[in-house]
């Protein structure tokens, strides 16, 4: 499952503002999460962390809160054609992240 079509990867992505996810001292956001938790992975949520990291074109989240953050991710995803496997994996991904949130 490639996510990435032409002049789209996933990279340079800041995160939400006031909401991220502190791991041995380094806060990460939702991409850095997913990036550090899942690119070494050979499963679909391992193909979004690499398209997240390869996009240039990646939503800014800065400011937002947590539902528009999602919604926003959802709603570019969508847009570029995702297929089910990478919602499926981006929904996951999320969960997880706001699971490590409230630890």
């Amino acid at each position: 499952m490639v996510l990435i079509l032409p002049d789209f990867g996933i990279n340079d992505i800041n995160g939400i503002n006031g909401n991220s996810y502190t791991q041995k001292g380094v806060t990460l956001n939702y991409s850095e999460f997913v990036t550090t938790k899942y690119m070494d992975k050979m499963s679909p949520a391992g193909d979004l962390a690499r398209d997240i990291r390869d996009d240039p074109h990646f939503p800014e989240l800065e400011g937002m809160d947590l539902d528009a953050a999602r919604q926003t991710v959802k709603t570019y995803l969508k847009c570029l054609g995702a297929c089910d496997g990478c919602m499926a994996a981006f929904k996951y991904t999320w969960s997880r992240y706001r699971a490590a949130m409230r630890q």
